[in-house]
């Protein structure tokens, strides 16, 4: 674009070519500042986040589906609590099992 900018102010317009030829240059500096800010954000910025992407993602999904298990197995005991409270067949034993299995379940996803 500032090339076509001061290849059009050097044609017709002789009264305001020196102020379209300014812009130009100016349309110039600006886009060569920009492509050195992006260069230098390269190695300083995009490349150490593109490394933590590419590093740290696979142990944050291990991370994840391992806070799912546990949070399925929670669930699992918790209903299974649930359904011997309720039920009026099961003993003070099966109870106190299930309670246990919760207890144990709800600390491993807690932690």
């Amino acid at each position: 674009l500032s090339d076509a900018i001061v290849e059009f102010a050097n044609s017709d317009l002789q009264t305001y070519s020196q102020e379209v030829i300014q812009l130009g240059q100016t349309l110039q500096i600006m886009e060569n500042n920009r492509r050195q800010l992006l260069e230098s954000m390269q190695p300083m910025l995009i490349s150490p986040l593109e490394d933590f992407i590419r590093n740290e993602i696979d142990s944050l999904q291990y991370l994840k589906e391992s806070v799912d298990v546990a949070k399925k197995e929670y669930e699992e005991a918790q209903l299974k609590y649930d359904v011997a409270r309720t039920s009026g067949k099961s003993g003070k034993n099966t109870i106190s099992l299930t309670t246990n299995e919760m207890e144990e379940a709800k600390r491993a996803y807690e932690t």
